[in-house]
């Protein structure tokens, strides 16, 4: 077992001064467990922070080390691929790269990983195991249902605004960049079905045959489907969007920045909390988008908007502090959780003896389902999703943890609808009126009539 890198040591990583290691108080740094940042702060309460501490869990818990995880910080994309060989060659068997800006780099990550005599493994969180088609044999691709963590956060926006008798509540999202089907889109998608779902389940309460499901969601903030059976309740898409009505057109435009960029988000945002009148503003936006959260919280106080927001991947009333009365939970990614299942389950540490058996390793399963055993390098392992729990949202823990048991079937239906789409490389098909509905109605079908 490698411990080495004292705090001295480790600063000398590399000439570049730019290329960055940060020792945190006196621990000593393990040589042997890497993250690289996406070009963010390691300590920036989303994705690069959540890969260290998956990092650091797996080095305490799993190989019983007194060590914390060696870093990089590189400020720019070109620095990257420097980066992923500072870390090989200063012992790195296992490199944890997290998030999108990766995307581009990562056969030049397995290439490097593979050379020396021995192969490491690399952790690509919230990307695949594939590059251009092609398998790289000693990359796990961690990624997540977020149709489930979506589909989730949208029946909890839909249930703030009806205990706070908001009875026609307008529901929105949009993701930064372009349409990907499994790295924004489906976390969208399964939001949007959440609209669709839950008006489904209340035409049902008012033939008169109420679904065990709607029962169980409403008691959730205390209120009973006979409230509803006349009392008008429904849930609203932005005529912005367009997606309530079968052949419709819509414009990607109206759901895609096509950048991450802080700033990139505010055009839309606007256009999502004007409406096209009164009663088409947003009552909930849902910025899968990265950095432009922010810009949608700056366009709601400036429009001096009632609109509240769902955040992304992490709880991010922790990450907007100033802005933390405005969200009603977060749809989460368990970067923590998978990223720690990764590193156990890679071929990097396969001669440590790690207890399988230990609390808190979350199972990684193929697209459809089916649990993933063995080494995972070579592959793509998902993960489902969640909400947020923490105290500072207005959909309290003991809500969200309810809503997830009860939805629990109704996510997994959705998402085996969603992974087994015909199409799914096309905006037009997954944001059509017939795909979305597909989605709900494989929701809805896990209720029984009460």
């Amino acid at each position: 077992m490698k411990k080495l890198l004292s705090i001295i040591a480790v600063g000398a990583l590399t000439t570049t001064s730019a290329l960055t290691v940060v020792a945190c108080g006196s621990n000593t740094k393990d040589s042997e467990v890497w993250v690289v940042t996406d070009t963010g702060r390691i300590n920036d309460k989303s994705f690069n922070e959540s890969a260290y501490n998956a990092a650091n869990i797996f080095l305490k818990n799993d190989l019983k080390r007194e060590t914390t995880s060696s870093f990089l910080q590189p400020p720019v994309t070109s620095q990257l691929v420097q980066s992923y060989e500072a870390s090989r060659k200063n012992g790195g068997k296992g490199l944890v790269l997290p998030g999108y800006q990766h995307a581009e780099h990562i056969e030049q990550a397995s290439k490097i990983y593979s050379e020396g005599d021995r192969k490491g493994s690399v952790i690509f969180l919230d990307g695949s195991s594939k590059s251009d088609g092609k398998q790289l044999d000693n990359v796990i691709g961690v990624l997540f249902k977020a149709e489930i963590s979506g589909f989730y956060a949208g029946v909890a926006s839909i249930l703030y605004n009806f205990q706070n008798n908001q009875k026609t509540p307008v529901i929105t999202a949009y993701g930064g960049g372009a349409h990907s089907p499994f790295a924004t889109s489906n976390a969208l998608a399964g939001y949007f079905a959440s609209v669709t779902f839950m008006n489904q389940l209340l035409e049902q309460n008012k033939t008169g045959t109420t679904p065990e499901l709607l029962t169980k969601l409403l008691g959730i903030i205390g209120h009973t489907p006979e409230d509803y059976k006349t009392g008008g309740q429904s849930v609203k898409f932005s005529s912005v969007q367009n997606l309530g009505k079968p052949g419709e057109s819509i414009i990607e435009d109206n759901f895609f920045t096509k950048t991450f960029n802080e700033g990139g988000g505010t055009a839309l945002s606007t256009k999502l909390v004007t409406g096209s009148n009164e009663a088409d503003k947003a009552s909930v936006i849902f910025p899968f988008a990265g950095p432009q959260t922010e810009d949608t919280l700056k366009v709601i106080k400036d429009q001096n908007s009632k609109a509240l927001v769902v955040g992304a991947d992490v709880d991010q009333t922790n990450l907007y502090a100033n802005y933390s009365d405005k969200f009603i939970t977060s749809a989460l990614k368990d970067l923590e959780g998978a990223g720690r299942a990764a590193l156990i389950h890679s071929k990097a540490f396969e001669d440590q003896e790690i207890d399988l058996t230990a609390e808190g390793i979350i199972k990684g399963t193929d697209k459809n389902g089916v649990e993933v055993t063995g080494k995972w390098d070579g592959q793509d392992v998902y993960f489902g999703g969640k909400i947020a729990t923490g105290e500072k949202n207005k959909f309290k823990a003991d809500q969200a943890n309810k809503l997830m048991e009860v939805l629990k079937e109704a996510g997994e239906k959705l998402s085996e609808v969603y992974q087994a789409g015909e199409n799914l490389e096309s905006f037009s098909y997954v944001f059509s009126y017939d795909f979305i509905t597909s989605l709900a109605t494989a929701a809805s079908s896990t209720s029984q009539k009460s």
